[in-house]
């Protein structure tokens, strides 16, 4: 696997407990928090990140999604990158011992995704610490000719107006697909584009702004699209103390 562009762009890391007798969420956050992101903010190649679970734990694929800001996405094919992305680490055997001798990939399922960003920087090429829910909306065009370019002036001009309207935004983006990868069954997302709007309030009115959303003059033809809204609550937040 490797990623052919540059740029910046994020690392959407998801994950599903699939043995909750052996791994609780609280200890699958425990793990992530002292093991995980630190293993992967001290390599340099993320400028902050984020770690949300799903508004409804229940009714989600994948429950919990961390996203890493990158100042550039081909870090994604440097060793740096491939010794530390997986959920495997020598070190957090030893801290985080699980019941009979399991992994940590023994018991949770990963997908991860590397997205480039088309649009223009409208965060700081960072993810807030004043993010405190955030949606992920996915989709495509059923017209596979349609170009970046298109899809950049279209959030652009049709969706950024209105986004700004609403007082408690503070992150808004839209990526395209760049490589991904997913440890066993299905995967998270199956499109190539990912828009995520992140919000300084923890309940948002997600319907309600969405609707408006595709209500404004400038915004896309719905039937001409496939798209799907998830929703998260921010858990945990980190900013890199250095960036390569």
């Amino acid at each position: 696997m490797s990623v052919d562009k540059s740029g910046p762009g994020l690392c959407l890391i998801a994950a599903k407990i699939t043995e909750p007798h052996l791994l609780s969420a609280r200890q699958l956050s425990k793990w992530y928090e002292e093991c995980h992101i630190p293993r992967l903010m001290a390599t340099g190649g993320f400028s902050s990140m984020l770690r949300g679970a799903a508004a409804d734990l229940d009714n989600g694929a994948y429950p919990f999604v961390s996203i890493y800001a990158m100042p550039d996405i081909s870090f994604a094919n440097s060793q740096a990158f491939k010794l530390n992305i997986g959920p495997d680490h020598p070190v957090d055997h030893e801290l985080y011992p699980l019941p009979d001798g399991a992994k940590i990939s023994d018991v949770v399922e990963i997908d991860f995704r590397i997205y480039r960003r088309i649009t223009d920087c409208h965060a700081g090429g960072r993810v807030s610490n004043e993010i405190k829910a955030f949606a992920l909306v996915e989709g495509d065009a059923r017209d596979s000719s349609r170009s970046e370019a298109v899809s950049k002036v279209e959030f652009e001009q049709g969706f950024v107006p209105f986004i700004k309207t609403i007082p408690s935004a503070v992150h808004w983006e839209r990526y395209v697909l760049e490589m991904e990868w997913w440890s066993a069954g299905g995967c998270l997302y199956n499109r190539d584009a990912l828009d995520f709007y992140g919000f300084a309030e923890e309940e948002p009115d997600y319907a309600g702004n969405f609707e408006k959303l595709m209500a404004h003059p400038g915004a896309p033809r719905l039937e001409d699209f496939n798209f799907e809204i998830k929703t998260y609550r921010t858990m945990y937040t980190q900013q890199a103390d250095h960036v390569k």
